[in-house]
């Protein structure tokens, strides 16, 4: 059900509903599509089940979540989605995740963690022109978050830089590892390798590889940067 006010620049929605076995979707707010698109609303989920729209993740989810955006002069979007507490289950898993993002044009500033079924993982930082990312995995389990997907990630990885041509940095270890086409048996990673400057060592060693090659043993230590290993 839906309830709005408004004329042909903007509208006020009173209200607007959605109904299902499981729970319910409501929420309010304004949005203005002229002279520019402009938008704030506040949802509240109670036993919403997201199978309804993504049918390989269904669940019942408890929560809210607020966003506010507008349109840039240079066709982006400054925009927040603030959700701090989203609770219930998904895919047949507990689910308790928060989430805090923020968009400037192509910039993106996160703040977001996770526990789903076995799983504990969290990341924050900018994804932009330059990066700036921690994330850490305590652990994730691939079968939790993707459908089809399968094993175990432990450790954290850090990306620091342009975009292109960022440092690195981890201590990651994989098992049983499997996505699609992609499959690594076992995944060790653990070190840190600047991209232009200064001096790194990053040792990698990974059994099992099917990623367009099969690969039966694969160790590498490199030394120094990505630009003169």
């Amino acid at each position: 059900s839906f309830d709005a006010r408004g004329d042909t620049e903007q509208a006020t929605i009173q209200s607007m509903q959605a109904r299902m076995p499981s729970g319910t979707l409501d929420a309010k707010g304004n949005v203005r599509w002229a002279p520019v698109l402009e938008w704030n609303a506040d949802t509240t989920l109670a036993g919403f089940d997201p199978g309804y729209f993504a049918p390989e993740f269904p669940g019942r989810i408890q929560g809210r979540i607020a966003t506010r955006g507008k349109a840039r002069a240079d066709g982006g979007v400054d925009a927040s989605f603030d959700a701090p507490s989203l609770r219930g289950t998904l895919r047949g898993r507990a689910l308790d995740a928060r989430a805090k993002v923020d968009l400037h044009g192509s910039d993106i500033d996160g703040d977001v963690a996770i526990a789903i079924g076995g799983s504990r993982a969290s990341a924050k930082g900018r994804v932009g022109a330059t990066l700036s990312v921690d994330a850490r995995f305590e652990p994730l389990r691939l079968d939790d978050l993707l459908p089809g997907a399968g094993g175990v990630l432990r450790g954290t990885a850090t990306l620091r830089g342009p975009r292109t041509t960022p440092d690195i940095a981890a201590d990651l270890t994989g098992d049983g590892l499997h996505w699609g086409d992609w499959r690594a048996a076992s995944l060790r990673a653990n070190g840190s390798l600047p991209w232009r400057t200064g001096n790194g060592t990053l040792h990698v060693e990974a059994s099992g590889i099917e990623a367009g090659l099969a690969i039966d043993h694969l160790v590498v230590d490199a030394r120094g940067a990505m630009e003169r290993l």
